[in-house]
């Protein structure tokens, strides 16, 4: 109950943002005297907005399972074949059944990384993918570790809730650019013939700016999930799991020649200001805040 306050709350404050830039959108352009159309049709052309962008965030996240199931040729584990499934398995039917949750279906997908992910639209019918490194290199501390991030996420509905925000946040990048429009068709009224250009200019240069600005939000947003499911992995699975699955990623992604100094984001770029543009903090970033726990 408390993670679902927690998510509407989220979720209404993106709301009010919303709602507080639009009712700003409408002030401007109506003592500007931009406003050359009825309030009404803003509000319901708003409205149409919203709802559009959220709905679309919805669906791709009802959608998300089968895509991954589609793009990544993912193997389905309904029953162990291996020592390996097996202790995966067993380790994420008991930690879902420690917080409570369903199991999730686990899939196993081919790849050189050493990776997983939860998605789903619902916790109870979440999906948790691994992939076959993992399963090859991990200890079994290790991979509790990993297991208990991933569930934190699937019991706190983090992909929901992200998705929502996202949803949401995308209406920021069309209200200045919708007032922007009819700021260039008052403005150049007069000018047909430079209006077109200036229009299809000033109005994608709106939307890239200010979708830059409202990735930056989402991207906060995504990092501190990823601290607070540290956290919860840490209950769920243990302090020591969850420190060991960080350092144990770690040594893999310093291991691999595939990073070169360009790639390796994590120490190139540990305190710049490249880190408020990705979706999850670097490693060294988590390690610490999870020692700084003990």
């Amino acid at each position: 109950m408390i993670n679902i306050i927690r998510a509407v709350v989220l979720f209404s404050l993106t709301v009010f943002a919303v709602v507080l830039l639009f009712s700003l959108n409408v002030l401007l352009l109506v003592s500007s005297n931009w406003l050359n159309i009825s309030l009404n049709d803003y509000v319901y052309f708003i409205s149409i907005l919203i709802l559009f962008v959220t709905v679309g965030a919805l669906t791709s996240i009802f959608l998300s399972k089968s895509i991954v199931k589609l793009f990544l040729n993912v193997r389905i584990m309904n029953s162990p074949e291996t020592a390996n499934e097996l202790r995966l398995f067993s380790t994420v039917k008991r930690l879902s059944d420690s917080v409570g949750i369903k199991m999730p279906q686990i899939v196993i997908y081919n790849g050189h990384d050493i990776n997983a992910f939860a998605t789903g639209f619902r916790r109870d019918r979440a999906l948790l993918a691994v992939s076959q490194q993992l399963l090859n290199v991990m200890t079994q501390d290790e991979m509790e570790g990993v297991v208990g991030h991933e569930i934190s996420h699937i019991e706190n509905g983090d992909m929901l809730t992200l998705a929502l925000m996202q949803g949401v946040v995308n209406c920021i990048v069309y209200l200045p650019a919708n007032g922007v429009r009819f700021g260039i068709k008052k403005i150049f009224s007069q000018h047909r013939a430079y209006y077109v250009v200036i229009y299809y200019f000033i109005v994608t240069l709106t939307q890239l700016s200010f979708g830059w600005i409202a990735s930056l939000l989402v991207m906060w947003f995504s990092r501190q999930r990823e601290f607070h499911a540290d956290l919860c992995g840490a209950k769920i699975a243990g302090h020591e799991s969850m420190l060991r699955a960080l350092e144990c990623l770690q040594a893999c992604k310093n291991n691999t020649v595939s990073q070169s100094l360009i790639l390796n984001y994590d120490n190139l770029f540990r305190n710049s200001l490249y880190q408020l543009f990705i979706s999850h903090p670097s490693l060294s970033a988590r390690i610490t805040a999870l020692r700084n726990l003990s």
